[in-house]
């Protein structure tokens, strides 16, 4: 369904810790199966090449991406905290940052299915297919 991508993460602790159990969600042996429900679907699994990690001071990209991570961290945060820069968070608006936070959850008055465009019946769940997805390839390995 999708193409094939490469992960570059900065080097980190928690997302090395976890290299393996997010390289099952990566088996190329799996057939691809959209799971979730109505708008909150993916395609598992993962059509990653692999994790590769880098440092961001050497790596132009994950220095970019460092920056919008805290530039959508900073612009999140002034919808609860009156202290931020809020002109700031205006500006950071106008420039697109919403749209860089994609699917993200934010409370909001939206209560009804409708509301949410959450009307679509039936799906996957998608942690219960992670689940088996992992405990197939764990399998395969033993």
């Amino acid at each position: 369904m999708g193409r094939e991508f490469d992960i570059v993460y900065d080097e980190s602790k928690p997302i090395r810790h976890k290299q393996k159990l997010l390289s099952l969600l990566m088996a190329k042996d799996e057939p691809e199966v959209e799971v979730g429900y109505d708008r909150r679907k993916m395609i598992l699994p993962l059509k990653s090449t692999g994790i590769t990690f880098g440092d961001s001071k050497v790596i132009k990209q994950l220095q970019i991406a460092d920056v919008i991570a805290g530039s959508s961290a900073y612009w999140g945060c002034s919808f609860a905290d009156a202290k931020i820069d809020q002109e700031f968070c205006r500006e950071l608006e106008e420039c697109g940052i919403r749209n860089l936070a994609i699917g993200c959850i934010w409370p909001s008055a939206d209560v009804t299915p409708k509301e949410l465009k959450t009307e679509e019946i039936g799906g996957i769940n998608v942690i219960d297919y992670i689940v088996e997805l992992i405990s197939r390839q764990e399998r395969k390995s033993d």
